[in-house]
Formats: C-alpha cells, sequence, structure tokens
C-alpha cells in the first residue's frame, strides 16, 4: 500500500507491494539517459521490467523484441545480431508500451503528480478553464499511431502540444488521464469519514453498528474513537 501526500492508492496483494516502489529498486542506464532526454516520460524501475507478467503479450508487437528488451535492461545480446544501433528504434517503441502500462500502476502516479503540479505538461488555453492544468493523453495505444496529446479535466477536451514537444502518444494512451484523476483524488479521511457515517440496513431496516446482523462490523471493525481527556 502506497500513502503520497494524503492521498492512498492499493496493490493487488502484499507480495507485491516491494514491487512497485520506485526507491527501492535501480534504473537501468538506457532508461536513464532516455528519460533525460525526453524528460514527461516517466524512468521505469527494473523491478517492473524484469516481471514478465507486465510485458505479456508486447512480443507480438514488437519487431526485434528480445533485443530490444536486452537493451533497455542494459544486457548484451549474442553477438552475431551486429550494430545495436539498428535496434534502437524498437526499444523506444518497446519503452514506450511499457511505460504506457506502468502508468497503470500505483508506483507511477507520485511521480506524475509531482509533473502535474509543477505544471510541466502545460495549462489549458481556453479562458473558461482559467489555465487548468493539461495531462498528456494518446488517442491510441498503439506505436506510430500519432504524436501525443493533451486532455484538459476542466473543459474534457484534447489539445495539440506545442511544436517542440514529439512524444509518440503510445507512451501514455488513451485510458491514463482517467486512471490518473481516481488515483490522485481518492482520499483516506474522506474515506473514512463516509464510512463512519454510513447507515446500515437490513431489509429496509436501520442497524446498529454492533448488530450481530452487521457482518462488516466484524470483518472490517472500526477504530474506537480516541475521547479527550478531561482537565480536573
Amino acid at each position: 500500500m502506497h500513502v503520497y501526500d494524503q492521498y492512498i492508492c492499493e496493490t493487488p496483494n502484499e507480495d507485491t507491494v516491494s514491487t512497485y516502489h520506485p526507491e527501492q529498486h535501480t534504473v537501468s542506464n538506457w532508461v536513464r539517459q532516455y528519460c533525460s532526454k525526453n524528460p514527461w516520460l516517466i524512468p521505469i524501475n527494473s523491478a517492473f521490467i524484469n516481471d514478465n507478467f507486465n510485458l505479456y503479450g508486447l512480443n507480438n508487437v514488437i519487431q526485434n523484441y528480445q533485443i530490444a528488451l536486452a537493451i533497455i535492461k542494459d544486457k548484451d545480446p549474442s553477438d552475431e545480431i551486429g550494430n545495436l544501433e539498428n535496434y534502437e528504434d524498437d526499444a523506444i517503441n518497446l519503452y514506450h508500451l511499457i511505460h504506457q502500462r506502468y502508468l497503470l500502476t500505483p508506483g507511477s502516479i507520485h511521480l506524475v503528480q509531482e509533473k502535474y503540479n509543477k505544471c510541466e505538461f502545460g495549462r489549458c488555453p481556453r479562458v473558461n478553464c482559467h489555465h487548468a492544468r493539461l495531462i498528456p493523453i494518446g488517442i491510441s495505444p498503439k506505436c506510430k499511431f500519432a504524436n501525443i496529446r493533451l486532455f484538459c479535466f476542466s473543459c474534457n477536451d484534447v489539445y495539440n502540444p506545442p511544436p517542440d514537444i514529439v512524444y509518440d502518444g503510445a507512451a501514455f494512451g488513451p485510458y491514463f488521464p482517467m486512471f490518473f484523476k481516481q488515483a490522485s483524488t481518492f482520499n483516506v479521511n474522506n474515506c473514512i469519514a463516509k464510512m463512519k457515517n454510513l447507515e446500515i440496513s437490513y431489509m429496509g431496516i436501520p442497524m446498529e453498528s454492533n448488530d450481530y446482523l452487521n457482518r462488516s462490523a466484524v470483518i472490517h471493525p472500526m477504530p474506537p474513537e480516541k475521547k479527550e481527556e478531561s482537565s480536573s
């Protein structure tokens, strides 16, 4: 479970919590250098890339998949392949697709949130949006389909980036903005407050929180509220 500035995100199970924590895993030199030239992209930790589950199906999409993956991991492929620069485009396309998947995990949210809060992606040009911040979006999950676009949460419209910003839209994909909005606005304190004020009923009959029919009180008991000691 990760908590970032009062926001909480849950990983699938406890065994995978450490897998997606960016501070506990290294980043390959290729990833670090590529992201330094493309600051809108997030450096993906090696633990995520080394998990074959996260790469499922990409071998059917990317040409020279094994060589491209070896380049991203800083591993030396077979000596028979020749010059690695000939496979650089395949490695970039593969990284964009992995990046698209990585953005849909809890470990990436706070990294994008930092860029979003600093307005690194720009602001909406529409007057009624009052300079609302933009978030990258791809109009297709496929590589080489279209350049990246910018999405505004205020007007729900899509805009073209500045001419000097050239990113493959597949690096972000069409699903990221909605995931980012939901994950970054899930406030722990608000959730607990709603649970405390939740009215539970059985067949239309209101139940007390300690009623034996209230199964949720047994499975998910609410912590007792601390009472302030009166000073005598």
